[in-house]
């Protein structure tokens, strides 16, 4: 599951749920949802996983793949652009 993979990357990572949020520009509380599945990030917040942390998308949305991009060609692959205030729905494989 997303919250799953979400809280294996963090601490891959080696932060707290604060470190991460603070990271990511949110409460602690925002973070905590996604972890346990309250709530699902954003493509704004999986933007910011993937540009500050290198965590691998197709990962936390699929199970699929390494957890963080290794090369500069996979990490071309992750960045995508949302225009402001333009909505999308995200599904994820759980």
């Amino acid at each position: 599951m997303l919250s799953e993979r979400l809280k294996e990357a963090r601490i891959k990572l080696g932060l707290s749920q604060g470190e991460m949020a603070l990271s990511l520009e949110m409460l602690q509380a925002q973070y905590s949802n996604y972890e346990r599945g309250k709530s699902k990030p954003s493509a704004d917040v999986l933007e910011k996983l993937a540009l500050k942390h290198k965590i691998n998308i197709n990962f936390l949305l699929t199970g699929k793949g390494a957890v963080f991009v290794s090369s500069e060609l996979e990490k071309d692959l992750l960045k995508f652009k949302i225009s402001k205030n333009q909505r999308i729905l995200i599904e994820t494989e759980d």
